[in-house]
């Protein structure tokens, strides 16, 4: 395990060390200065820094484990999504890992919609009660206007509640063409402190990111990696929180981003009700610059790939 961590910090050094150079500002959550509460906060992180900011990775090529997390790698079976009851190991029938099927190495592939839901314990994430930035990766591969069945699709869920409620995710809408979408939904009496019905707040005033016509297919695989940044802040000011597609930015929400969390109950979650395949998913304790989104998109081999050549 320890050869791996090294590995992977290698692989971190390597994909970023030319931004490092060059001086790029790498988010990172700062006690803020009054003059500055709306602004982003930012500093330089150094080659050495990188090493400890990947904090979760399931690259799938050697198994069910989490080849990076936190107290228990193990992933877990839960009954439904509330996780209330939940096994370890996985215990559904239609998703299995495919060898050679993936972006890099082995895939995770949903081969139909369930209830029951698999998630990865979330202690590791990075979380912290003031001032908190993160990362999270994964490849997908699906053409969700054929493949997906009837209603919302959550490839990837993170929280310790449920969906409304301390959480972040990203979807696909219910109807067709189907939107893509990331989810950004702080402590419930933050972002809806009237307690507004969902299907009676306006599209636009959701605290979400949308692309139309995301560019999903099953025939190639497509890259998502969203950011958020300035969450929790002492002085309550805006946070904000960006997702990318294939490298590109489509979109930044600003709220306050207010998130009060049970460290041992937050869980990552992946492929509600998802069909098709997945793969190396990942979460930094940062918030990635677009420059390296970019690089992290194109790396060789992807991040395991750049561990296993000792890079």
């Amino acid at each position: 395990m320890l050869n791996l961590r090294v590995g992977f910090a290698r692989a971190v050094s390597f994909l970023f060390f030319t931004c490092a150079l060059s001086g790029i500002a790498v988010v990172q959550a700062q006690e803020p200065a009054a003059e500055r509460s709306e602004e982003v906060i930012t500093k330089s992180i150094s080659e050495n820094e990188w090493k400890g900011h990947l904090t979760f990775l399931a690259s799938f090529d050697q198994g069910w484990k989490a080849d990076i997390g936190g107290r228990d790698r193990r992933i877990h079976t839960a009954k439904d999504l509330n996780r209330q009851q939940y096994v370890p190991e996985n215990q559904i029938k239609h998703v299995e890992i495919v060898e050679k099927a993936g972006r890099y190495g082995h895939a995770l592939s949903f081969q139909k919609k369930t209830s029951q839901s698999l998630f990865y314990w979330g202690d590791s994430v990075g979380y912290r009660p003031e001032n908190w930035s993160g990362t999270l990766s994964v490849w997908m591969k699906l053409d969700p206007n054929k493949d997906l069945r009837p209603g919302y699709c959550d490839p990837v869920l993170l929280t310790d509640k449920q969906w409304d409620q301390s959480a972040l995710f990203i979807d696909f809408d219910k109807d067709l063409p189907r939107d893509f979408r990331l989810g950004l939904f702080p402590d419930f009496e933050t972002w809806n402190p009237k307690r507004i019905p969902w299907d009676a707040i306006a599209v636009d005033q959701r605290p979400m990111v949308v692309v139309k016509s995301p560019p999903f297919s099953s025939d190639h695989w497509t890259h998502v990696c969203f950011t958020w940044q300035d969450a929790n802040r002492l002085d309550n000011a805006l946070g904000q929180a960006s997702l990318y597609l294939n490298g590109q930015a489509m979109g930044t929400h600003r709220q306050v981003l207010r998130y009060t969390w049970e460290l041992d109950k937050v869980a990552i979650q992946l492929g509600i009700h998802y069909i098709g395949l997945m793969d190396e998913l990942a979460t930094f304790d940062v918030a990635l610059t677009p420059q390296q989104i970019k690089q992290l998109y194109e790396l060789p081999g992807g991040l395991a790939g750049a561990a296993a050549a000792g890079l």
